[in-house]
């Protein structure tokens, strides 16, 4: 899929694997392997050579690449740091930080993620986006 292709089909509720389609794409939690539904995902971070995948209760890991995730996932995800990309259909809010990175919380979970000043206006303009489908 290019990165050109990332529209919200059916697909994009479909489970992780189904997505992405590669079996690297697995998310695990130890030896225990598992199959999401996208937008069960809060936000996908860095952290060592994996890549943990955040739902509102629990983390998962995956070896696939950030940069790949993002060119798979739909325009619904978002980079949002060099080491995050994030579930914009899930924002709760944005404390916003001139000085530094803002904090994004979620819907329904205790959990929060930095998005950096470089990426912050696009989160924004997505999540405009976002507000703007849901009315029409």
């Amino acid at each position: 899929m290019s990165g050109t292709d990332r529209g919200d089909s059916n697909a994009s509720a479909g489970y992780f694997r189904r997505r992405t389609g590669a079996s690297k794409n697995d998310l695990y939690k130890g030896d225990v392997q598992y199959f999401l539904n996208l937008e069960d995902i809060l936000f996908f971070e860095t952290e060592d050579k994996w890549i943990n995948v955040h739902t509102a209760e629990d983390i998962f890991q995956t070896r696939q690449k950030l940069y790949e995730l993002e060119e798979l996932l739909p325009r619904h995800f978002l980079r949002i740091s060099k080491s995050a990309i994030l579930n914009t259909r899930k924002v709760y809010s944005i404390h916003k930080n001139i000085a530094a990175s803002s904090v994004v919380e979620f819907v329904d979970s205790h959990k929060q993620v930095f998005v950096s000043r470089n990426y912050y206006k696009a989160l924004i303009h997505q999540m405009e986006l976002n507000h703007y489908q849901k009315e029409r």
